[in-house]
């Protein structure tokens, strides 16, 4: 499923709890695995259980409170993939979620590439700073390997701008995370999985 529809469903049934996810790309598998949501706010804390599939070991259920939830950090194992989620969340005022999610997706749109093909946030915040403005800082918006450009709108986000493959988007995340160390000093982590590729 769908993070959108998910989040579409808990406004049409006025359950609130999940505002934090409006607006992120992807499906709610992902958005458990990887903790989606904002700088303080996090989907997890939702998550009453789920259910996991490990690769040669099988089904596994976790209650909520099994998982170390954190900024984009989850206790689940690298191969664990999310099948089911239930999710425990607060009655409240149609009219009041919907405000919350339309004033928080019109902050989303003024500060993000939106209606751009991307990945969503390509790095973790290193505490209190902001990737993004250490990616600027290096004078890096608009770096660009093939069809992958780091944005010119908000510099945490790689752009496909015109036939990007996978190796040209982990190309500029590389060049992007050599220069930041080389000129900030700080070790950018990866927010989004690679799959096929070394981290």
């Amino acid at each position: 499923m769908l993070l959108a529809r998910l989040v579409n469903e808990a406004l049409k049934s006025s359950f609130a709890g999940l505002e934090c996810c409006v607006g992120i790309p992807g499906t709610v598998g992902g958005a458990i695995s990887m903790d989606a949501g904002t700088r303080h706010e996090w989907i997890g804390r939702a998550v009453r259980d789920l259910v996991v599939l490990d690769p040669g070991r099988g089904l596994r259920r976790y209650e909520g409170s099994e998982i170390e939830w954190g900024y984009r950090h989850t206790s689940l194992g690298p191969s664990e993939i999310v099948l089911e989620a239930t999710f425990e969340l607060e009655s409240g005022v149609k009219e009041a979620i919907g405000r919350e999610m339309d004033d928080r997706l019109r902050r989303r749109r003024q500060s993000q590439p939106a209606g751009k093909a991307t990945c969503g946030s390509v790095f973790r915040n290193p505490g209190d700073r902001s990737s993004g403005e250490l990616i600027e800082s290096c004078g890096l918006k608009g770096f660009r390997v093939g069809g992958a450009q780091v944005s010119e709108v908000h510099s945490n986000f790689i752009v496909n701008v015109g036939g990007a493959s996978a190796a040209d988007v982990v190309a500029v995340m590389r060049h992007v995370h050599d220069e930041v160390l080389a000129r900030q000093g700080v070790d950018l982590q990866p927010e989004v999985k690679l799959l096929g590729f070394a981290s």
